[in-house]
């Protein structure tokens, strides 16, 4: 390609010039990625005696983040979608990711729960005699207590607008990072 000729013209220059990502077409219609830096080598006298060129071939690592991306959209849209709503907590209990269903339940918007810990002021979870539900009976705090996952969990979220208990079944799962630890906690809360 014309910008790599012209690369190799100011390298033989003497300016160093480099990319980390450079797509070009091939003659076959195909997509390639590489990366490369372009620089001067110099004779004994300090004359650029010629280029040293690098390249590394990145297409295949272009693909799977390309795929990674498109598979983390197609997890989004699926979550967004699902009738129950969706927390995903980090072991710390901050929320990571919550779906447009639990933002109903809760009488929340997304920027108000996303990073907020179960400990937060705006939680205020009440057990099926009305009483509050202290914070070591939360799902998501049992799951983190026992490393297991608790399910069929009956609790009351109060709106925070209209003050009205919303009934929910909630179900709590951990995941784990290949060291065993949890890595988060997916929370399910369906509207009973």
């Amino acid at each position: 390609p014309e910008k790599w000729r012209n690369a190799h013209q100011r390298a033989l220059a003497g300016e160093v010039l480099h990319a980390n990502e450079d797509s070009y077409t091939r003659a076959d219609g195909q997509e390639e990625w590489v990366r490369w830096e372009c620089r001067p080598w110099y004779e004994p006298d300090g004359a650029v005696g010629g280029i040293v060129l690098y390249t590394e071939d990145i297409t295949q690592r272009k693909h799977t983040e390309a795929a990674l991306r498109e598979s983390e959209e197609k997890y989004r849209r699926l979550v967004q979608h699902l009738s129950a709503g969706i927390t995903v907590h980090a072991p710390d209990t901050r929320i990571l990711l919550v779906n447009d269903r639990a933002c109903d339940l809760f009488g929340l918007a997304p920027e108000q729960i996303i990073n907020t810990r179960v400990d937060a002021p705006l939680w205020h979870l009440v057990r099926r005699d009305r009483s509050p539900m202290p914070i070591d009976e939360y799902p998501v705090s049992m799951v983190l207590q026992t490393r297991k996952a608790v399910e069929n969990i009956i609790c009351g979220t109060v709106h925070p607008q209209t003050q009205e208990i919303i009934w929910v079944m909630t179900n709590a799962y951990p995941e784990f990072d290949a060291k065993g630890e949890v890595q988060q906690i997916i929370v399910t809360a369906v509207n009973v």
